[in-house]
């Protein structure tokens, strides 16, 4: 879809998709004004230009609506230049309405420019996704590379286990860069994806004070700091060991964590994910079923799709 007004759900994108400029995605190119759940894209999703992202290339809330995206995963490769996100390019906050990422990941490659996340490229708040994906720039990356933003505001209850290669600066195994207005925040979240870059920083590349940060953890290896400039307290963020943070369950929430049950290499995981590594994303209404005839190479089908 190009332009698009109302709430999506159910929906997918199977096939490759190149545009010549920007606002591309593999479901909505530019949405303003609904919802979007239970939606996945499995194609490559690419243009040589700005704002991509394997759901929604550009979200905007209107005047009326508080949007949400839920439950929708990607597995393509998303590539551009600027705005280059796994779920969402870009996200646009209007009239003082939120826009929220949640329960959805991202384990397609996605590569680009300047502000390039996992979960988004730049934009909203992201709560209770996770990255898988390999987050690489495009050989002239400037700013802002993060497992799940490359620019972002409130991340909550998140993870990141996917590689970051950068010759950029501001590199963050969370967030590139945080967002610099008042009355956002970075909590319970961890990175145990390696990060080669030589600006990194084991959760974020660059933090502004106006952002609190409670509770995130990253591998020690990873990187020599939490934060790698910026103007946090340094104490801010904590390097683990791996033993120590796969007890970290009840640290991180119980609410929103678990202990792993065999997908995760030992490490917490959402308490909205399931035993089985590829069907991830079961939700209330049951929206995906897992693909036991190999139509969809392993990855969760939406539940129409097969009598």
């Amino acid at each position: 879809m190009g332009i698009f007004l109302g709430d999506v759900s159910n929906c997918y994108n199977a096939g490759n998709i190149m545009a010549m400029n920007g606002t591309v995605g593999g479901i909505i190119g530019f949405e303003t004004s609904g919802n979007i759940s239970n939606c996945y894209n499995i194609g490559n999703v690419m243009t040589t230009e700005n704002t991509v992202g394997g759901i929604v290339g550009y979200y905007r809330n209107s005047a009326y609506t508080k949007n949400n995206i839920t439950n929708c995963y990607n597995a393509g490769k998303i590539m551009g230049r600027y705005w280059i996100g796994g779920i969402v390019g870009e996200a646009s906050e209007r009239y003082e309405k939120n826009i929220k990422i949640s329960k959805s990941f991202n384990i397609g490659e996605i590569v680009g420019e300047y502000t390039v996340g996992g979960i988004i490229g730049v934009g909203t708040s992201v709560e209770e996704c996770y990255n898988a994906g390999y987050v690489n720039d495009n050989v002239n990356g400037r700013q802002g590379f993060g497992g799940i933003a490359g620019t972002g505001k409130t991340m909550a209850n998140c993870y990141n286990k996917g590689t970051i290669k950068s010759d950029a600066i501001r590199n963050g195994g969370i967030v590139g860069v945080t967002t610099s207005t008042n009355g956002h925040e970075m909590k319970s979240n961890y990175n145990i994806g390696t990060i080669e870059a030589k600006e990194k920083g084991g959760i974020a590349g660059m933090a502004y004070s106006s952002v609190k940060f409670n509770k995130n953890y990253y591998l020690e290896e990873v990187a020599e700091k939490g934060i790698y400039t910026g103007s946090v307290p340094e104490d801010s963020t904590t390097a683990v060991t791996s033993d120590e943070l796969k007890q970290k369950v009840t640290d991180l929430g119980e609410e929103y964590w678990k202990e792993d049950i065999g997908i995760n290499d030992g490490y917490p995981i959402l308490a909205w994910q399931t035993d089985n590594d590829k069907l991830n994303l079961i939700n209330g209404d049951n929206a995906f079923i897992e693909d036991t005839q190999g139509l969809n190479h392993g990855y969760p089908l939406l539940a129409w799709q097969v009598k």
